[in-house]
């Protein structure tokens, strides 16, 4: 005879390869029959076991079978993962009320993680009080995570009153807890003053702490630091903390570092294309972009504008306005394709309807002509003011001469002057 614990220990080893080869299904015997005996701990593991599939074959209902003989034990995290199976519709119908309810009796039993998953529930039904009010509930019980996000809605004002000296507090205990994302928040703190004083040195201080510890976001906000003209401004770390960032394969950070290459000899102008192209086949939009840049102007590579123009079409794709702008130019002056003005009128408006000034104008140019689309004086009009309304000089002259004129609108020599 094996007791249960003796039958946990026994498929512990099995599971772990400790003294004889790894066997998952002998573990997942062993677990159900010190559960069969009434071990809520094995209860769980081989809940576990069935929901990944690990020793036996997956099955959903199985596993919310055992999580919930577990839970109806007294357990409080099989508690928590019966809220996680109703809410996700595994083994059991999808259904919220009783996610929550499972979640709430977990939470109720000190399990940390159901308060999370509570406030994440609630902040999801946009009631961010009661999401605070868990979070607070786990931020209490020692969770860093929830420390984090705690401090995160006193930063935004969400669900609690806005303090940034109560956001400040609770990035600092979870950062001093040893939370990677709360060091990198401590240095934005310090760098904006808000809930401490301001120190560039400070938040260097923490901004190092966070990125020796692996957080690419505080890498990328040393290197920031070390910028322009800022007290200790320095261009060698700069390079170095956005080279470490692009190199742990943060896509953002591959695209700032090739942003400072390309500022640089031209061996580095070659480098930073590189990089263009790495951060751009990772998908990162405004790399996609500049390396259309690169590749249009022929800097830091031969020019190549067929794969200029399919890279603007990636970022135009992904949503950046000033790629949409770049296609509707090169098409409508045949460069790196065939020419063609209707085609290129369709990508001045993506642009101008996603807010890109210059587009508002070629928008308005082409009702102006009729070139391509129906001539319309009155629609001209309307775009060109909006882009003379988003800061474009070149629509702001052509607005005065359209006043001046008379096309379109009455005139009016006090507006042609404005």
């Amino acid at each position: 005879y094996i007791s249960p614990t003796g039958q946990i220990g026994l498929m512990g080893r099995y599971l772990r390869g400790e003294g004889r080869k790894q066997d998952e299904a002998k573990a997942a015997v062993w677990y159900e029959r010190a559960a069969q005996g009434g071990h809520l701990g094995a209860m769980v593991e081989l809940a576990y076991l069935y929901d990944r599939g690990d020793g036996v074959r997956q099955s959903f209902k199985r596993s919310a079978q055992w999580f919930r003989k577990a839970a109806e034990a007294g357990h409080a995290e099989a508690m928590n993962a019966m809220g996680v199976a109703y809410e996700r519709g595994e083994g059991v119908p999808r259904d919220e009320d009783q996610a929550r309810a499972w979640y709430e009796r977990a939470a109720d039993a000190g399990d940390t993680l159901a308060m999370k998953n509570l406030a994440a529930h609630y902040a999801n039904q946009a009631d961010d009080a009661s999401a605070a009010r868990w979070s607070q509930q786990a931020a209490d019980a020692g969770d860093t995570e929830a420390m984090f996000e705690l401090a995160l809605m006193y930063d935004n004002g969400q669900g609690v009153t806005q303090s940034f000296d109560q956001a400040a507090v609770w990035f600092r205990k979870a950062a001093e807890a040893g939370h990677t994302g709360s060091m990198n928040a401590m240095g934005v703190c310090y760098t904006l003053g808000e809930g401490v004083g301001k120190s560039v040195d400070t938040a260097r201080v923490w901004f190092e702490r966070a990125a020796q510890a692996g957080n690419t976001q505080a890498m990328q906000n040393l290197a920031e630091s070390y910028e322009g003209d800022a007290p200790g401004a320095d261009p060698e770390l700069v390079l170095h903390w956005f080279r470490r960032a692009a190199e742990a394969k943060d896509a953002v950070a591959m695209n700032e570092l090739a942003i400072t290459l390309a500022r640089g000899t031209a061996q580095q102008q070659r480098e930073a294309v590189q990089w263009y192209r790495r951060a751009a086949e990772a998908g990162q939009a405004t790399a996609m972009f500049n390396l259309g840049n690169a590749l249009c102007l022929g800097t830091g590579t031969a020019q190549d504008l067929a794969e200029a123009l399919a890279w603007f079409g990636k970022a135009a794709q992904a949503g950046d306005p000033d790629a949409m702008f770049n296609m509707g130019f090169m098409t409508r002056n045949g460069q790196g394709v065939e020419a063609d003005p209707v085609a290129a009128f369709g990508w001045y408006r993506r642009a101008a309807e996603a807010g890109q000034a210059q587009g508002m104008k070629e928008v308005g140019s082409y009702y102006f002509s009729g070139m391509g689309v129906a001539q319309d004086q009155a629609e001209a009009t309307v775009w060109v003011h909006r882009a003379a309304e988003a800061g474009n000089i070149d629509a702001m002259n052509a607005l005065g001469e359209v006043y001046r004129n008379g096309t379109g609108v009455e005139i009016d020599w006090a507006k042609s002057t404005a």
